[in-house]
């Protein structure tokens, strides 16, 4: 009997691994068009980093590819990442 993954056709591929996604897969979709599967996705605390890294720098180019239209909106996202961090604890970063 065939695997359920095998009778179905993938959505997309990881672009860290190759491994293929299903739909109802875990995956981390980028703002730059990216897809990862679950074990190839960043920590919220990673994409934090580079978020922090991006306020420290006043980098317009990559705020924009965030879809921030402006710093205070990534100071925000900051904060409540942070915040989530703090409560919650690290998690990956996943699409839904």
């Amino acid at each position: 009997m065939k695997q359920d993954h095998e009778m179905r056709e993938a959505l997309s591929d990881c672009e860290a691994c190759g491994k293929l996604i299903f739909e109802g897969d875990p995956q981390c979709s980028t703002s730059d068009g990216i897809t990862l599967c679950e074990d190839c996705a960043p920590m919220l605390s990673e994409v934090l980093d580079q978020a922090r890294e991006i306020e420290r720098e006043h980098d317009e180019d990559r705020l924009a590819d965030w879809n921030f239209d402006t710093f205070d909106e990534l100071r925000e996202w900051i904060n409540e990442s942070a915040y989530k961090i703090a409560h919650a604890g690290d998690r990956k970063v996943l699409d839904g």
